[in-house]
């Protein structure tokens, strides 16, 4: 049974048995070599050893046999940040979103990097059409909130964090950035309150 195959598979690989789950998928590759499932946990075992250069082939390989399968690329995509190449994470990233639009995990690790690589006018522009197209999460506001923040463009990044409130006050990122704005307003009783 494949499913269970697999599900074995990544149990190992989340056990930290790497051992057992490449020998599971060395049998599997054995008989079908280019099944991009196996070839993506190959690729993460071979991540996982630190095997960094194999581990980007095999999943190039799963690629090259099924272009539109996200977890290679979002697993490319963290690689790519062991590599300390986060240009080439943001590639991939928007590789899946051409692909997934409504993916979540590539949506908010896009605005991250965008954000962490300077590029802020890019970061809002990506997180705004975000918002005018769908609901986004919380961290997506708090991240837009920091993107006018670093712009210095105070009352946009407020009323993004105040959005990422959404009325509740759990959301300590965006109390964080808040805060900031108030500081930077010289607002000492208002960001002590944050």
């Amino acid at each position: 049974d494949p499913v269970q195959a697999f599900e074995q598979v990544a149990a190992h690989i989340r056990d930290n048995r790497l051992a057992e789950a490449e020998k599971e998928l060395t049998s599997i590759l054995r008989i079908t070599p280019d099944l991009p499932v196996a070839l993506n946990f190959m690729g993460t075992v071979r991540a996982k050893q630190g095997r960094l250069n194999e581990a980007e082939l095999l999943f190039f390989r799963a690629l090259r046999h099924d272009k539109k399968f996200s977890a290679a690329r979002m697993n490319l995509v963290y690689l790519y940040l062991l590599k300390r190449t986060p240009e080439k994470s943001i590639l991939q990233l928007k590789e899946i979103l051409a692909v997934e639009p409504e993916h979540a995990e590539a949506t908010e690790k896009l605005a991250e990097l965008l954000l962490a690589q300077g590029r802020v006018n890019e970061c809002i522009a990506f997180i705004e059409k975000q918002k005018a197209a769908r609901s986004v999460p919380p961290s997506l506001l708090v991240a837009l909130g920091d993107a006018y923040l670093a712009k210095k463009s105070l009352p946009q990044a407020e009323e993004n964090y105040l959005l990422a409130l959404e009325g509740r006050l759990e959301n300590a990122s965006a109390l964080f950035g808040l805060a900031q704005i108030s500081r930077s307003k010289n607002e000492t009783r208002e960001a002590s309150i944050y």
